[in-house]
């Protein structure tokens, strides 16, 4: 069994398991966010379970306990000090607010890395019945997700493609949350303004790998964050995207010190909001595949 189907078959487990009747019981973590029992027992479950698939990979991931690095005996999480090879990355609920409340807008995600390059990017996006896949240099995919038969996790999966369409017809995803500094929420809110004027409209989902499986399936036609924290699932959002034939653009405020993302369908829109950004201090650098 190779690795993207080895991982989708862990995540059916998963949802099998801690979906089915989901514990929504939340509590506060930071600045006006939640954590879900669910969060914790969907990392803990997963933290034991990437090891099977690459023991020599650190474990790391939101609301995981501290740990010091690869284990031979054991799964390893966050608290590392120096870069491994190979790093899982998890977001057992990338989501959670809207999890907690019932939204329809979450996932589960789990990225490979290896020296700091994203290999492998899996989400399972449970409220839609959907598992997509992208590896580098191979593509974005979507199977199927059904708990209760994990061997439909195998098998080549249905390839996806962003739609490219005109800036006018795009529908854009934006970031914005209360853990966004000051001067990024005020930027996003101009920002949404230009884009009302001159696209079909914006949606706020928060769910950043949703998000970018939504562009990679051409049903969004771009996804903004002017200021990324956290780093859980950003790197699979941009495999998901550049795989699905998008393009990425890292986004540098030069006067605020933040640093966010553009992944769009194509070209022309990375221009056009390209031009935007950098007339109100925001540097935008295209990001070479791989």
């Amino acid at each position: 069994m190779n690795e993207p189907e080895a991982v989708r078959r862990i995540l059916l487990d998963a949802a099998d398991r801690y979906l089915r009747n989901p514990d929504r019981t939340s509590e506060v973590k930071g600045v006006r966010d939640l954590v879900t029992e669910t969060d914790r027992m969907l990392g803990s479950f997963l933290a034991e379970q990437l090891p099977t698939v690459r023991s020599d990979a650190l474990v790391t991931g939101e609301d995981l306990p501290p740990a010091t690095g690869p284990s031979a005996t054991g799964p390893a999480v966050t608290g590392d000090t120096e870069p491994p090879r190979w790093r899982w990355r998890l977001d057992p609920v990338d989501g959670t607010v809207n999890f907690a409340r019932g939204l329809p807008w979450y996932s589960v995600c789990v990225t490979l890395e290896q020296d700091e390059r994203t290999r492998l990017a899996v989400v399972l996006d449970v409220e839609r019945g959907r598992l997509i896949t992208a590896t580098a240099g191979g593509g974005t995919v979507r199977h199927a997700a059904d708990p209760t038969h994990p061997t439909d996790a195998g098998g080549p999966g249905e390839p996806i493609r962003v739609v490219r369409r005109k800036v006018s017809a795009s529908l854009v995803s934006v970031m914005l949350t209360p853990k966004m500094s000051l001067g990024a929420r005020a930027a996003t809110l101009r920002l949404i303004d230009h884009l009302l004027e001159h696209t079909q409209g914006v949606r706020i989902l928060v769910s950043q790998a949703l998000e970018a499986v939504l562009l990679a399936q051409g049903q969004l036609d771009a996804v903004v964050t002017l200021e990324s924290s956290g780093g859980w699932t950003r790197s699979a959002s941009m495999l998901f995207a550049s795989e699905a034939g998008g393009r990425v653009t890292e986004l540098h405020d030069t006067t605020g010190g933040r640093s966010g993302f553009l992944l769009s369908a194509d070209e022309d829109f990375a221009h056009w909001l390209g031009s935007w950004c950098a007339g109100h201090g925001i540097t935008p650098v295209a990001r070479l595949k791989g």
